[in-house]
């Protein structure tokens, strides 16, 4: 309850949730996107992990995990009684999730991320740009 009323008086109208590396990450994790839920936040990002869904569910349990957290992030779409449900998405960290990274600065002095939010309030692509090092010669063309 105190978390949906700090969302709500702090005006947010999205949540970049990357889940702790904590013993308690599911708790921690599956109470803030219900918080964002009954929030009302209209978008909700979610970092998961890259390869989760290919983890072994007994040699890496915790991997696995992030799989069971996605679902529940994504849960909100279409939801009636939640506006969480109208823009959120799953980021798998991989080549374009250290475009983040970028907004470090800027998140630091304004405490805010500006993502890139589209006039229907829908997550423009996270890839902000490419480095040329990182394309192949087919990609360069």
């Amino acid at each position: 309850k105190e978390m949906v009323r700090t969302m709500e008086s702090i005006g947010a109208d999205t949540v970049c949730l990357i889940p702790p590396a904590h013993g308690d990450k599911m708790e921690i994790t599956m109470e803030l996107i219900e918080a964002t839920k009954r929030a009302n936040i209209p978008n909700l990002c979610f970092i998961s992990s890259a390869g989760c869904d290919l983890a072994d569910p007994q040699k890496q349990p915790r991997l696995r995990e992030f799989i069971e957290l996605e679902s529940m992030a994504m849960s909100a779409k279409g939801d009636p009684d939640t506006s969480t449900g109208h823009s959120p998405v799953v980021i798998r960290p991989g080549f374009f999730a250290e475009n983040l990274l970028l907004y470090a600065p800027q998140m630091l002095e304004e405490q805010s991320v500006p993502l890139p939010i589209g006039n229907n309030h829908k997550f423009a692509p996270m890839a902000i740009k490419v480095c040329e090092d990182s394309l192949s010669a087919d990609d360069k063309d």
